[in-house]
């Protein structure tokens, strides 16, 4: 295993072909509805016992218009296909699974969904997820139909923390509740997307016409795999093109599982997901111009959220490989006097922000 995270690069991910993805289509073409106003789509793997919770919520949505749900079955080891034909055979006027003789993977699995959708607007809901209100996707596309400027509609949630069987209402409350069209830099919604991903992908409408302008503005961060967290990349490139709106009310719940692609049990492997993260501020920052002074500051928070979660862990190797990572990253960190002071403090455990601080002085000094 490597003793350090190393950024990407984009030429080990080749551009997807999306005609290339295999897939294959169930569903009752005389029974289905005509055009749609919305297309839902739900990613499913090994989500046996979830996924009918999470087709329940998307079912029982009271609406006026006509929407579909798109189901991406990624070739289950589990019960979830079959799981997953019985809601089709059940709601043939509705359900669409798409499905192939291998696994593709997360972000094939995206895409073909994507290029099957037939709806001006598209609502995502990952198989282990699930809306907990009814009015959810009324409440959203009347906005959006009324409000032709704004091209995103997001909610609060709760948060299911299936380990401790805890669930926290309304995680948004205190968070940024409405944000402006993103033209520039100098504006908050990019930056506080960066620093932390404040929109849950289970919330979400979009504008179709959105979401593929996105796609093509960025091939590398949509149709390659150098990036894991595809919802900061979809999410960030809206914020650029369209104003976004907030709803300040629960609609959906996210759930945590452990060992997930966003949260995997492994130290090592989490810590690579953060650091990817900060691959993609990067290619954002070549891309679209960010002035230094806010650069310094999105990475400095980002390195910051690394150091503090391999804290949190109490585990010495992976506290050792976010040191040398951000070191790596940063060249204030490239000093010994960092690293002898971390361990440190850690062995006297201080607070992280104190230690933070710390390291930060001594950077400064080097």
């Amino acid at each position: 295993m490597d003793k350090t995270y190393r950024l990407k690069d984009s030429l080990n991910y080749p551009i997807i072909d999306v005609d290339d993805i295999p897939g294959t289509e169930f569903c009752d073409s005389d029974a289905l509805v005509g055009k749609p106003l919305v297309s839902v789509c739900m990613l499913t793997y090994n989500h046996e016992a979830y996924i009918g919770e999470a087709i329940e919520g998307v079912i029982n949505q009271r609406t006026n218009f006509k929407f579909e749900l798109l189901i991406g079955e990624d070739k289950s080891i589990d019960n979830t296909l079959n799981i997953v034909m019985r809601y089709a055979q059940r709601q043939p006027s509705m359900i669409r699974v798409i499905t192939s003789d291998k696994n593709v993977g997360v972000l094939r699995n995206e895409l073909r969904l994507f290029r099957a959708c037939r709806g001006k607007y598209i609502a995502f809901c990952e198989g282990d997820d699930y809306w907990h209100d009814c009015g959810k996707l009324q409440l959203q596309v009347d906005f959006l139909e009324d409000n032709s400027e704004f091209g995103l509609s997001y909610t609060d949630y709760d948060l299911l923390l299936e380990k401790k069987n805890k669930r926290i209402s309304n995680v948004s409350a205190k968070g940024i509740r409405a944000v402006s069209p993103v033209r520039s830099w100098s504006t908050d919604a990019c930056w506080h997307l960066l620093k932390e991903n404040y929109i849950a992908t289970c919330t979400t409408v979009i504008r179709t016409s959105i979401l593929n302008q996105a796609h093509a503005s960025d091939p590398i961060a949509f149709r390659s795999e150098r990036f894991k967290a595809g919802d900061i990349c979809t999410w960030f490139m809206a914020l650029r093109m369209t104003k976004a709106k907030f709803h300040d009310i629960s609609t959906s719940t996210y759930r945590r599982r452990a060992d997930t692609i966003s949260n995997p049990s492994n130290a090592i492997a989490a810590l690579d997901f953060e650091f990817n993260i900060l691959d993609f501020c990067y290619h954002s920052f070549n891309h679209h111009n960010c002035p230094p002074r806010l650069r310094r500051s999105i990475v400095h928070i980002r390195l910051q959220k690394i150091f503090y979660s391999a804290m949190k862990r109490r585990n010495h190797a992976a506290i050792n490989y976010a040191l040398v990572s951000i070191c790596s990253q940063d060249p204030r960190f490239r000093s010994r006097l960092f690293r002898g002071y971390m361990l440190l403090e850690y062995t006297a455990r201080r607070s992280m922000r104190r230690i933070w601080n710390g390291l930060l002085f001594l950077a400064r000094k080097d």
